[in-house]
Formats: C-alpha cells, structure tokens, sequence
C-alpha cells in the first residue's frame, strides 16, 4: 500500500535503524503509521482487518522459524556471518506493530498522545541510526516529561 512507502518517510528514512536487529524500528513504525493513516481515511474496520490479517502472517512466521527461535523475537540475534535475509520475515512488520500498538493502548491517556510521542521520537533522532535503547530512553524521557 502506498501508505506503507509514504510512512518510511519518516521511519526509515528520516529515523532508521542501525542494524538489522533493529529493523522492527522501521518497519514496525511503518505499519503502525500505515493503519493509523488507514484507519483514518477508509475506517477502524479497514485497519483492524489488516491487523487482523497480519497477525496471522506473523503467526505463520514464527511458528516457521519456531516459537524459541531468536528470529521470532522482535530483536533477533543476528550471529557473526548470519545472513540478515536468514531472519527476514513478518515479525518485524506486525510484532514490532503490535509492541507499538500495545504501547499506545495501555501506556498512553489518548492517541494524540502517542503520536506526540512518535513526533518527538522523529524529531529527537532526525537524520540518525538507532537502535532499540534509543527509542526506550526516549519513550520513557516524553512519558515522564507528558505525565509528571
């Protein structure tokens, strides 16, 4: 969908991951800007489906590589000499979109805010490869700095 291309403009493009580890930084990002912008112009039903959809993919994904297989974790260990395409799949997409979603719906008081949060995430790290630590720092700095 060209949703999904149009939200790399900012995960994945102006914020990016700096390894293949962290590829559910762009990729998760995306999809969860994808149905946030899907939900919006063709309906919550629209994107609830497409969760719905991509939850069974993820759930395919993981029981291929195995439930205790580190390519299942949204943060897979890549050994030294693994090809990153060993680990490619849909739990990026959909694993790193539900951790987001999950974040959003019991961490947050409302939308707006998340996407707040995201804004401040983008802007924080404008231009620049992150990993994982990075965005945790920076959700936890906005939510103390949103609710104190």
């Amino acid at each position: 969908m060209a949703t999904h291309e149009i939200g790399h403009s900012w995960t994945g493009n102006q914020v990016t991951c700096r390894d293949w580890s962290n590829f559910w930084l762009n990729e998760g990002f995306t999809v969860f800007l994808e149905r946030k912008i899907s939900g919006q112009r063709l309906g919550l039903e629209f994107s609830l489906i497409a969760s719905q959809l991509g939850n069974t993919s993820l759930w395919a994904d993981i029981n291929g590589y195995g439930v205790n297989n580190s390519y299942s974790s949204l943060f897979p260990q890549l050994n030294d000499g693994a090809n990153p395409d060993d680990s490619f799949s849909e739990v990026a997409y959909e694993k790193g979109f539900q951790f987001l979603y999950y974040l959003e719906n019991q961490v947050m008081k409302t939308q707006k805010d998340f996407q707040d949060m995201l804004g401040f995430y983008i802007n924080k790290y404008r231009n620049q490869s992150v990993t994982y630590l990075e965005f945790r720092l920076t959700f936890n700095e906005w939510i103390r700095k949103s609710y104190s």
